[in-house]
This record gives structure tokens, C-alpha cells and sequence, in this order.
């Protein structure tokens, strides 16, 4: 799983809960969980703003780290936008192997 926060969030944030599709549950719920974990709240305090299917351009899942190489293969995943008050943040949890 990989996370990074694309946006600023913040105490002042609100989100209206996504609907989630049915194929990308497990994909959210892993998201939740590991941003639960991550900073220390309960998993309730997060809402899920929204959720798609993507296909990424590379084996980065949109969040690529400096000195990195990725394979530059078309790699389908989820985005995962996820509020829990502190700040926003979007995950990319699953990879074409993992979906379902």
C-alpha cells in the first residue's frame, strides 16, 4: 500500500462519505485501516471522500518517491481519498494482482 497527501486539509475540512464499489472494498478498507494506524485514531474517525478506479502509468501508483525507479507499465489500482480531520490524504492500496 501506498499513501501520500495531495492535499492540505486541515481542522476545517469536510467530506460527505463515497460511495464505494463493491470491487474496491477490500482496497478501503485497507486504505482505513492503515491510515488508522498510521496516526493513531480509531478507524471511525475517517470518513472516505471519494474512490476510483485508475490505471497508473507506472508501477509508482501516483506516488512516486525521490530516487525511485518504477517499471513504466500500465498498473491498475484504486485511488482512495480518505479525510480524517488531521488531513487529507490519498492512498493507491491495491495493484492489478490484488484486485478483484
Amino acid at each position: 500500500m501506498a499513501g501520500c497527501s495531495l492535499f492540505g486539509g486541515g481542522a476545517g475540512s469536510t467530506a460527505a462519505s463515497a460511495s464505494i464499489p463493491a470491487a474496491a472494498e477490500r482496497a478501503v478498507d485497507a486504505s482505513v485501516s492503515a491510515l488508522a494506524i498510521q496516526l493513531g485514531v480509531d478507524p471511525s474517525a475517517i470518513t472516505v471522500v471519494w474512490v476510483e478506479t485508475k490505471e497508473w502509468p507506472d508501477t509508482s501508483l501516483g506516488c512516486p518517491e525521490p530516487g525511485m525507479m518504477y517499471t513504466q507499465v500500465i498498473t491498475p489500482g484504486y485511488l482512495v481519498v480518505l479525510d480524517a480531520r488531521e488531513s487529507r490524504t490519498t492512498t493507491t492500496p491495491m495493484r492489478a494482482a490484488s484486485r478483484s
